[in-house]
Parts: C-alpha cells; structure tokens; sequence
C-alpha cells in the first residue's frame, strides 16, 4: 500500500472508531476496521497494518480510538506476527512516547519471550 492508502485507512479507522457504538456495524467506514483482521483482510500486510496503526496515532485520536487501537490491531499484529515485528515495535517505542504508551493497552501476546520483552519495555498497562 501506498502513503495515501495508509492515511485514508488511518482516517476511515478513526472515524469508524469515533461513530456511536450503534453505527459502527453499518458506518461506511467499517472496511478500515476489517482491513486489520488479516484473515478476513489479505489485501493488506503485517508491514501495512503497523504503518496504519503508526498513522492513527500520529493523527492524535480520542482515547477511545486508542483503546481499541491498542487492544484490537496492535494486539493482533503481536500475537500473529510479533516475533516478526518486535525489534521494529521496540525501536519505535524507544523513540515515541506515543506508541510506547499505545503498547500499554496490549494485554496479551501468545509468545511468552515476547511478552517478556514487551513487559520491559512496557512498564505500566493502562
């Protein structure tokens, strides 16, 4: 995916995720949600998932928005492919404070090594 694809799915994602939970289902915008669930999904990449997540946070959500950020795409993408991705997660933790706080809503990832970096770099769970 291009960086005009991203950020449209990062503002669609955004939108979809501030509507009502009674208009999500049906708001026009639930594709970029789905986009994430890769399974469902395969015309995006692990590689596209962490950008559009690195774009929703760039564009300084509600607190909502981050919650289901954190605990929906960033937790899936760990869990599926966070052996793959955790030197880049941790590089970007390290330098953004943002997605180092965004890791804090990440509760579970299958891989127990991984979930022990993660708790060092991590620090408190919101």
């Amino acid at each position: 995916m291009d960086r005009s694809q991203i950020e449209s799915w990062a503002n669609a994602y955004i939108e979809v995720q501030s509507a009502p939970p009674h208009e999500k289902e049906g708001h026009s915008s639930y594709w970029a949600i789905d986009k994430f669930m890769l399974v469902l999904d395969e015309s995006a990449s692990p590689e596209d998932c962490f950008a559009a997540i690195l774009a929703i946070l760039d564009k300084e959500p509600p607190d909502e928005v981050l919650g289901v950020l954190a605990a929906g795409p960033l937790e899936d993408l760990l869990n599926y492919h966070g052996t793959d991705y955790v030197d880049k997660i941790e590089m970007e933790a390290r330098k953004n404070p943002e997605f180092k706080d965004l890791l804090g809503g990440v509760w579970y990832t299958k891989d127990d090594e991984l979930q022990k970096r993660l708790n060092t770099l991590i620090g408190e769970r919101w």
